[in-house]
């Protein structure tokens, strides 16, 4: 049996096919879900005394020699009353998996439509019932999840005190309970993802999903099959559909960051979604439907690449509702002594240096900062590393931040 240890609900897989195992353990990952996996009903037996499940998908044919799904399925609800059992069965066993669900399985899926159908029923399970695990209620992880989530992507975490970022605070608290898209423009190393948090976890579908989507770090037939998913058989390797980002997001926000590297073919896609709400996988003809909130992102100018013929314009006016422009630090370097204690506090555990030299913090609010507060929290963790006392100094800085006669 394998296990992706995290603090998130523990979903636990039992599948004698080891190819089912994986994919079925890959969307419930992609779904914001902690995975074990097992290979048959002895082996998800054994499990459940190591740590209990929040839900257990069953397969319900199982190999000779172990306990069958019907069989395990008894067992855990005569231990295990209260978590929720999915069985998983192909065309030919639904009149079994209908049986299953008369001795208490919460639901059946389909193992040909598993891919979009697993995750949601799931969920459902999850939702429905006041779930109780051995180390705190599921309910209480659940809120334990969204409040790291919240905290790290609340207003709070978008520091600076300046004019400029003061007029961020008030549109994003005005904008975010809207359903309005949003481009997020700047340079590099601005926030804009902190920023696209904000705009989630203070909207209103803030108790749905929160996905992001890096459109440069993907190839664009890579990129296409991300964002959409795929159906069997699409390309070489898909051997099962899978769920793409737009669906994962489903009564949430997705978040396109750099949006202006993203194809004219898929921006096309893109452009569908938000006009009919609904696309086609990969290799598909089938639309699926979504409701969910584009929020996107770009140090690009859209607008010069609309003159090229680089994006398209109805693209750009469909995500841009409204706009929200981030300033580089350069241009608020009131903010830098700000940012220069709340990175220094976030790194206290970790590393020696916790406080900077009044002429420090003059050298690096006179640098320029063209990689922004990314940069400088990079500089400030480096230093902090190379310094011998709680005191980081000129020495512990990199050259390039200083200017002669620093010291």
């Amino acid at each position: 049996m394998s296990r992706i240890e995290t603090d998130k609900p523990l979903i636990l897989v039992a599948d004698d096919e080891e190819q089912a195992r994986q994919f079925f353990g890959e969307w419930l990952a992609e779904a914001g879900y902690a995975v074990a996996l097992a290979s048959d009903g002895d082996e998800a037996l054994a499990a459940m005394n190591e740590r209990l499940p929040a839900v257990v998908i069953l397969d319900l044919k199982m190999p000779p020699g172990t306990w069958g799904g019907m069989e395990t399925l008894k067992i855990l609800r005569q231990k295990y009353a209260d978590i929720p059992v999915v069985i998983v069965s192909n065309k030919a066993e639904i009149r079994r998996a209908i049986d299953c669900v008369r001795l208490g399985a919460f639901d059946f899926v389909d193992k040909a439509e598993a891919g979009n159908e697993l995750p949601i029923v799931v969920g459902n399970a999850l939702r429905l019932r006041n779930l109780e695990v051995r180390t705190a209620s599921l309910e209480a992880q659940n809120q334990l999840y969204r409040q790291e989530e919240e905290r790290r992507y609340g207003l709070g975490q978008i520091i600076g005190g300046s004019d400029a970022m003061q007029r961020i605070y008030r549109i994003i608290e005005r904008v975010a309970p809207t359903d309005a898209a949003v481009l997020i423009t700047g340079e590099t190393g601005t926030g804009k993802e902190l920023v696209a948090g904000a705009l989630h976890y203070l909207g209103l579908k803030k108790d749905g999903p929160f996905i992001k989507v890096n459109c440069a770090a993907l190839p664009e037939t890579l990129l296409e099959a991300e964002l959409f998913g795929h159906e069997k058989g699409a390309f070489t390797g898909a051997t099962e559909r899978r769920m793409g980002r737009f669906e994962l997001a489903h009564n949430g926000t997705i978040f396109l960051d750099e949006i202006g590297d993203m194809s004219l073919t898929t921006q096309a896609k893109v452009l569908r979604i938000l006009q009919e709400k609904e696309f086609e996988r990969v290799g598909g003809n089938r639309p699926v439907r979504v409701e969910v909130r584009v929020v996107s992102a770009t140090n690009r100018d859209l607008g010069a690449l609309i003159e090229q013929g680089l994006f398209r314009e109805d693209l750009y006016y469909r995500l841009n509702d409204f706009v929200i422009e981030l300033p580089p630090l350069r241009e608020r370097r009131d903010d830098i002594p700000l940012l220069v204690q709340a990175f220094l506090e976030e790194f206290a555990d970790k590393y020696t240096g916790r406080r900077v030299t009044p002429g420090v913090t003059k050298a690096l609010m006179r640098y320029d900062w063209p990689g922004n507060v990314r940069e400088l929290k990079k500089v400030l963790m480096n230093a902090a590393i190379m310094a011998t006392s709680e005191t980081i100094r000129f020495e512990d800085l990199p050259p390039v931040v200083l200017k002669p006669g620093d010291k």
